[in-house]
């Protein structure tokens, strides 16, 4: 996934499907050509920095077209990329560059021109943090930071394969699906509405991180585009409802990040009528052992307290996380009992 094959195989949408659009961005349309040949150009100028191979490289995650261009190219050439928050203060984002050993900060322009600044290294804050090995993984995510410095958390390439094959069987995925991405570009989420849906050629809607309190703003993304996928907290739910309308094309909505309120929940079943085939579906967080319920409408008009357990999603093939895999409760809605079809999730 964030990877090099991830960005050989959006490169091959670029030749294959140049026309098709690959990012809605601030009333833009941006297709997988010009995606590819803004790759390309941020590709050559990342070659004539002359870094060695595997290297780390901090990309602040702005949530646009430019970054995610950066980061394909960085992928293709085989470096590293650690993408922390944008708006991080400048020296917790000093000190996260010194453990990951980055050797440059960059970032893409509107015009597609590459600013790199050099990073001096820090061998003592360096020490103790393993160095990132680019056949493993190229993406390196971090926490909130909420109790200190963020942490780093490398995005195993091989894991979220698994996890990336999963989520487009489980929601039957195609390439003429339209996802919003609500959460910005360096939460986990991004893995599955951003990376997922570039693997497979779709379309995504990049909800800007300034306008993402806008409830009009929103729904008008979802109505216009058709959007078919919609993934986020509740507080994006409840400023998707804010307006009463609804939104025929969605075919799945997914709850994660926090519980659902049952009185939100029960607004969710008249704005989503969606096909025949629509589901609701609640998910743990990507990066932590995850799970998913889901169930087809009709969908229960009481939700009562009780939860269901969901099935385990194949996220890591590590040990670790194999270990601390577990059903568990994710939402607060449930099923209609007598509705045959309901499903728990599978593995």
């Amino acid at each position: 996934m964030p990877s090099s094959l991830l960005a050989e195989t959006v490169a091959a949408h670029g030749e294959n499907r140049p026309h098709h659009t690959a990012l809605h961005f601030d009333d833009r349309a941006v297709t997988y050509g010009r995606l590819n040949d803004l790759t390309g150009s941020l590709r050559a100028h990342l070659a004539r920095l002359r870094l060695p191979a595997g290297s780390t490289v901090c990309v602040p995650a702005h949530k646009n077209p430019q970054t995610i261009a950066l980061l394909l190219a960085v992928f293709r050439e085989g470096h590293i990329a650690l993408a922390p928050s944008p708006s991080l203060g400048s020296a917790a984002l000093e000190r996260l560059a010194h453990q990951a050993r980055v050797s440059h900060l960059l970032t893409a322009a509107d015009d597609g021109a590459l600013t790199a600044l050099p990073v001096r290294a820090e061998r003592s804050e360096a020490e103790g943090f393993a160095v990132p090995d680019p056949a493993r993984t190229q993406l390196l995510l971090t926490t909130s930071g909420s109790t200190g410095t963020p942490k780093i958390v490398p995005i195993e390439t091989a894991g979220f394969d698994a996890f990336a094959d999963w989520a487009v069987d489980e929601f039957a995925l195609a390439p003429d699906e339209t996802a919003l991405s609500y959460a910005p570009l360096n939460f986990d989420l991004a893995l599955l509405d951003v990376w997922t849906f570039l693997r497979l050629g779709s379309s995504v809607v990049l909800v800007e991180q300034q306008r993402a309190t806008d409830a009009a703003h929103l729904a008008a993304l979802v109505s216009r585009h058709d959007v078919t996928f919609v993934q986020g907290v509740p507080m994006m739910y409840r400023l998707l409802l804010e307006g009463g309308g609804t939104f025929a094309a969605v075919r799945h909505a997914v709850f994660t990040g926090d519980r659902m309120p049952v009185d939100l929940l029960r607004r969710v079943p008249p704005a989503f009528p969606g096909p025949p085939s629509t589901t609701c579906s609640a998910a743990r967080r990507p990066t932590t052992p995850s799970s998913t319920a889901s169930i087809p409408p009709p969908w229960t008009a009481r939700c009562p307290s009780a939860v269901p357990s969901a099935a385990p999603t194949p996220w890591s093939s590590t040990p670790r996380a194999r270990a601390s895999t577990r059903r568990a409760p994710v939402n607060s809605w449930c099923p209609r009992r007598s509705r045959p079809g309901a499903t728990s999730g599978r593995t």
